[in-house]
């Protein structure tokens, strides 16, 4: 029995980890990439600024990319700049941020910055120049205080500010937009508008003595006399969207919705260089070390080692996609994004691949499954695949509107909701009819189905149901203030309803009736998806992730870490022991059990403290403990080792009296032998159980 003990005790020491720690922690491993609004060089950092997710730094050439959003009070990021060894970064409605110490850290510098929309960064000796959606700001004490510099600017939505000696340049978009010159440092703007007919301009780029100008769709101009005149020079560009420009060796490349041009000085026609790209909407390009990065919207960062020849993606660590859709298939997640396309992951969202094979559209809104068939509704409509999405096959034949929003699945039949209404197939996608009838509202945000009746929730309209397979429609608000869903979700004969900041609907009675089950809940969230776990209902937000026992009456947040890391939820499907979360950023795992904790199992009042045996036992990695309490008091349980050492407390609050079950997931322990201790008013009993793995 020694022997045991200390080959158990060894055992322990030798591959533990530190449980003190091990908590129903939300983890994410992707899928990596998504939307990337800008790149910047420091040195041999390199930085992208995302839509969602912040700002991400490489030291080792795109090899590896990690977050850097401490002190950040937003995390959509446009643009960078530098001032000496001081990093600025442009933000979405957060106004400017800095840092000294290459990204670690950050802090607001908005001081007289009336408007916090930063598009563009421009830095000329000590002076930085800032374009805004609300004009020109300029500071001349390393961003401490800013001063708006827009006398003459008919138009104050500045996309772009530029530099060129001493003349500096604002590119502005919308009416009366152009490019407007200033030679006295910002003090009085005019308009240099000869030559070009658009007023929509993206970006600006000093290239040797001349300017060029990306504008929105009127392709790229160039001045060569600091803009007192402007000439077309779009020779050989597909597309007339331009973004961005960097150069290298006397060749100018340009960053476009269809991918990366290039010319040399002396050329007069762009060249594709777009061969690899997994995202043809170019937002950022830069060189280092000879290797090409290109910021795209959608696949996060390619890269090319060969001089722009060929591409492919750099995004380890790059948690930034958006998880519009979350499937379940058999032991496969699948998460549909928004802009990247479609990732499948087949060990538990540990590691996650790209399955875009024929997918021409990659903004994927919904997911759905019929007769081992997976279905894709994106923006360019619905995709199928017959091979746990090896490859995929567009099958629009009768879908008068592509842009789909949701899908479900019902008695042998497909159905689409679209901006156009309802549609559906009965040839699992060969041919689509619009299936629309007595619906008011045509944009269809979300569908379910349960049993033998099929949920439609508008946008402004409420909520439609059939059961008929969709040949009519009733709307079905009776109790209902809401007329936007956004979510539909069951749990047995349950119904959930959630809305756009008006809370979660509950119908007991097949949707004739609703009832307002949003206690615990943020009302300003949008609700985004529901998921069942036997008598558990889980909920998703546009600020996190709830659960209910009781169908409503109250929600508890299991948020958790998951705050820190994601601005809203989106869908949600569960698996085994666990849930997963599409959010923005990526598809988060948690613990079903341990984010559930205690459950109420009974409403017996009991006559005496009780402690059962877990069960199962031995277990891995999940166990279920009851326990009785006989009257309200506080209770404490605790895990710990054959060294007596506590590694985990899983109660620790005051219950009133009656019987309960909590879950001990012990998925990040090492096997052996490990005790659990009930202690209450006096009480205390412990018990054995055994974890292998």
């Amino acid at each position: 029995m020694k022997k045991i003990i200390i080959l158990l005790l060894f055992f322990i020491i030798h591959y533990s980890v530190n449980i003190n720690h091990c908590k129903a922690d939300w983890v994410s491993n992707g899928p990596y990439g998504g939307i990337a609004q800008t790149m910047y060089l420091q040195g041999s950092n390199i930085f992208v600024g995302t839509l969602y997710n912040g700002i991400f730094r490489s030291s080792d050439g795109g090899d590896h990319w990690f977050i850097r959003n401490n002190g950040l009070t937003t995390r959509n990021i446009y643009s960078f700049g530098e001032l000496g060894s001081v990093l600025f970064a442009g933000s979405y409605g957060g106004g400017i941020f800095k840092s000294t110490d290459q990204g670690a850290n950050w802090s607001p510098s908005n001081t007289g910055l009336a408007n916090q929309l930063i598009w563009s960064i421009a830095v000329s000796g000590t002076d930085i120049f800032l374009g805004t959606y609300g004009g020109v700001y300029k500071s001349t004490d390393g961003g401490n205080n800013w001063m708006l510099k827009s006398n003459g600017l008919t138009n104050v939505s500045v996309r772009c500010v530029a530099i060129h000696g001493t003349t500096l340049f604002a590119a502005t978009f919308g009416t009366n937009g152009g490019v407007y010159v200033s030679t006295n440092y910002g003090e009085n703007w005019t308009i240099s508008n000869s030559g070009y007919s658009s007023v929509n301009m993206n970006t600006l780029y000093v290239y040797g003595s001349d300017i060029y100008l990306g504008t929105q769709n009127a392709g790229i101009y160039k001045s060569t006399n600091d803009g007192v005149n402007w000439i077309a020079a779009n020779t050989g560009v597909s597309n007339n969207n331009i973004f961005c420009f960097t150069s290298a060796s006397n060749t100018l490349y340009a960053g476009t919705f269809s991918g990366i041009f290039k010319k040399g000085t002396t050329d007069t026609t762009w060249t594709s260089i777009s061969n690899g790209l997994t995202n043809l909407n170019v937002r950022g390009l830069q060189i280092l070390n000879n290797n090409f990065f290109a910021a795209t919207y959608g696949a996060g960062v390619n890269k090319s080692v060969d001089g722009g020849a060929n591409w492919f993606e750099s995004n380890n660590g790059l948690n930034n996609n958006q998880g519009y859709a979350t499937l379940i298939n058999g032991s496969t997640i699948i998460s549909g994004t928004g802009g990247s396309g479609v990732f499948i992951s087949t060990n538990e969202g540990l590691a996650w691949n790209a399955a875009n094979n024929g997918l021409t559209n990659k903004s994927v809104n919904a997911l759905a499954q019929l007769s081992g068939n997976i279905y894709a509704g994106t923006y360019g409509g619905v995709f199928k695949s017959t091979n746990n999405c090896n490859s995929w096959t567009i099958i629009n034949s009768g879908l008068t509107t592509v842009f789909t929003n949701a899908l479900t699945v019902n008695n042998g039949n497909i159905y689409a909701g679209t901006n156009g209404g309802v549609f559906r197939s009965t040839n699992e996608g060969s041919t689509w009819t619009l299936a629309n009838s007595g619906i008011t509202t045509n944009t269809i945000w979300s569908m379910g189905s349960n049993g033998n009746t099929i949920f439609a929730g508008t946008s402004g309209g409420g909520l439609f149901r059939s059961t008929n397979n969709g040949d009519n429609w009733v709307n079905v608000n009776n109790g209902m203030l809401a007329m936007t869903i956004r979510a539909i979700g069951f749990n047995g004969a349950n119904v959930f309803c959630g809305t756009q900041s008006l809370g979660v609907y509950l119908s007991t009675n097949n949707g004739d009736n609703w009832t307002d089950v949003t206690n615990g809940l943020n009302m300003n969230e949008n609700i985004s998806s529901f998921s069942a776990y036997g008598p558990v209902t889980f909920v998703t937000t546009w600020g996190g992730v709830y659960y209910t026992t009781n169908n409503g009456t109250n929600w508890n947040n299991v948020t958790g870490y998951l705050i820190n890391n994601a601005y809203v939820a989106f869908s949600s499907a569960i698996s085994g022991y666990y849930i997963y979360v599409g959010s923005s950023p990526g598809v988060w795992r948690g613990p079903v059990n341990g984010l559930i904790g205690i459950r109420n199992i009974s409403s017996e009042i009991p006559d005496n403290f009780r402690l059962n045996q877990n069960y199962p036992n031995p277990f891995n990695p999940e166990t279920k403990i009851k326990f009785a309490i006989p009257k309200n008091t506080f209770v404490k349980i605790t895990i710990f080792d054959l060294m007596g050492k506590t590694v985990k407390t899983i109660v620790n609050e005051s219950l009133n009296a009656g019987w309960y079950e909590v879950s001990f997931n012990a998925n990040r322990f090492a096997s052996g032998v490990y005790f659990y201790r009930l202690e209450s008013d006096g009480f205390n009993d412990t018990k054995r159980m055994i974890l292998v793995k």
